[in-house]
């Protein structure tokens, strides 16, 4: 009987996103890098990364706009991206590839430049740059794929920007919880982990649990056996 092949290392890293859901985690307890997604930034100040497809504005709030400038910060933006940027100290520029004009780019199929932007969202594009990075254990804080005016985001102060975005974010979410459980299933026949450290949120169907313990759920070949 021919050998298993032993599972890669684990490197894993928590992916903060700007839901709601995110205030019943503490992000730092792991003790993992933490990468802040766009507009999260306003509630995981001083991140190990700020990767965001968005120029920066008033949407990300005071930190936002100490975060762009502090070199403890590294900022991860896509190339070109100068607008509100200017003086942003410590950048990676990311080279990416437009696929709402062209699909024939896909998900992790090693193509140049490795990241592709769907749908403009910046969760996407992060969770991509994270996975080239060598990053094999993805943990989602704060992705509630939800958008309500009662409860829109993990911070308070929403910048009137609510009632005008509401229909528009919904949609997004819709469409990014649909790429997300395709990409699950390509990324575990890769050896890569997506797992959910967002309490109540529908990605919750089809990735594993985390929690500060350690606790990483199935090993990907199993997680992949199991969406066949």
């Amino acid at each position: 009987m021919p050998a298993t092949k032993p599972l890669a290392p684990r490197n894993p890293v928590i992916l903060a996103c700007s839901g709601p859901c995110l205030r019943q985690v503490d992000v730092w307890a792991p003790g993992l890098p933490v990468a802040a997604v766009s507009t999260a930034i306003r509630s995981v100040p001083g991140p190990t990364w700020w990767l965001l497809l968005d120029n920066v504005t008033h949407r990300h709030g005071d930190e936002g706009l100490h975060a762009i400038t502090d070199v403890k910060v590294c900022k991860v933006m896509p190339n070109g991206r100068a607008r509100g940027s200017k003086k942003a100290m410590n950048v990676t520029w990311v080279a990416v590839t437009d696929n709402t004009r062209s699909r024939k780019r896909q998900f992790m199929d090693g193509g140049s430049p490795g990241i592709i932007t769907v749908f403009k969202r910046s969760s996407l594009f992060a969770l991509q740059w994270l996975i080239l990075e060598g990053y094999n254990d993805i943990v989602f804080a704060g992705c509630d794929m939800s958008c309500t005016k009662a409860d829109p985001y993990a911070y308070t102060d929403h910048v009137g920007m609510v009632n005008k975005l509401i229909d528009r974010q919904h949609k997004g979410h819709q469409r990014e919880l649909a790429q997300l459980a395709s990409w699950s299933k390509i990324a575990a026949s890769k050896g890569v982990r997506f797992l959910s450290w967002s309490p109540g949120s529908p990605i919750n169907r089809f990735m594993e649990p985390f929690d500060e313990h350690g606790r990483f759920g199935r090993n990907p070949q199993e997680v992949d056996r199991g969406s066949t």
